[in-house]
């Protein structure tokens, strides 16, 4: 057997391979915040964060979850953004219904649907699908259809009632790596939807870890009875 041939079912069994993990993490890459609060803090479940030192969700009693916005290029055809769509579709519900599962908040709002609450005590999640890699038609001496590849999502948290950013994400995944000798468009919709399941996961467990209560105050160690204070650990 040829080198070229063995090199050839070695990269394919990788691929195959590689199919039955989750999307992996990456970097994000270039993230641009809002209001001058920038993802620059490494977080384990939110990629990269930025948050104003006042912050506490525990103020809010409702989130109001905006149409997230997808910046993608002018050269997508009429099934790209067939695709495109969809797969945003399917985020926007993922998030909501993680985000009422999660008991963070009373209500979670979709600001075309749901009837107003005043904005006292709302936070306003917006948001960008800042790059989302779809399948793409690989040159070759077999031409074969590549991807999907990574997904980027940032978003910004805002007061609705003063309108100030307070806090700020962008977090990176990469859709499992496949071929295909034709264009496997369920396929590319189910691989990109499990990407923002995760990345809509990713989201709401850093929001259930920053809304977790203070720890509370333990007695220090003292002699009984020496008048020591109370002390956190």
């Amino acid at each position: 057997m040829k080198c070229g041939a063995i090199l050839a079912q070695t990269l394919l069994v990788l691929l195959l391979a590689s199919s039955a993990c989750e999307p992996v993490r990456s970097t994000p890459l270039q993230p641009v915040g809002a209001a001058g609060l920038l993802p620059t803090r490494r977080d384990p479940d939110a990629g990269r964060i930025g948050i104003r030192a006042d912050f506490g969700l525990e103020a809010y009693r409702a989130i109001e979850v905006a149409p997230f916005a997808v910046a993608g290029p002018p050269a997508w055809g009429f099934e790209d953004r067939r695709i495109v769509s969809a797969v945003r579709a399917f985020f926007q519900s993922d998030l909501a219904r993680r985000l009422r599962a999660s008991g963070l908040f009373e209500h979670v709002l979709d600001p075309q649907t749901s009837p107003p609450v005043g904005s006292a005590g709302v936070l306003r999640l917006e948001g960008t699908v800042s790059q989302l890699e779809l399948d793409y038609l690989a040159p070759s001496r077999h031409w074969r259809w590549v991807g999907p590849g990574s997904v980027q999502v940032e978003t910004r948290f805002v007061d609705a009632a003063s309108g100030r950013v307070v806090l700020v994400t962008a977090n990176r995944r990469t859709a499992r790596y496949v071929t295909s000798a034709a264009r496997d468009v369920p396929g590319t919709e189910a691989r990109l939807e499990e990407v923002f399941d995760y990345l809509a996961d990713d989201l709401v467990r850093f929001l259930v870890r920053v809304g977790a209560p203070a720890r509370p105050l333990r007695p220090s160690r003292g002699p009984k009875g020496d008048g020591s204070e109370a002390s956190a650990i």
